[in-house]
């Protein structure tokens, strides 16, 4: 499982604020508000933008280029 703190989140269209993204090891993509510290999140600043068909991950991209895990 990955999991992203980011400062700035574009999701399908829909832009949030901070947020903690989680992508399981299916590729299911959940998105929640950034409440408190969780270890093994990773942070990153800038714009993370995230692409669905449901909630199944089709593209991931930080400030214009693709993320890699």
């Amino acid at each position: 499982m990955r999991r992203y703190l980011c400062r700035h989140v574009i999701a399908d269209g829909v832009d949030m604020g901070l947020c903690v993204v989680t992508i399981t090891p299916t590729e299911e993509v959940t998105i929640a508000p950034f409440v408190c510290e969780t270890p093994a999140t990773i942070y990153l600043d800038g714009i993370l933008e995230i692409y669905t068909d449901g909630h199944i991950l089709r593209a991931i991209t930080h400030n214009g280029k693709p993320l890699k895990p």
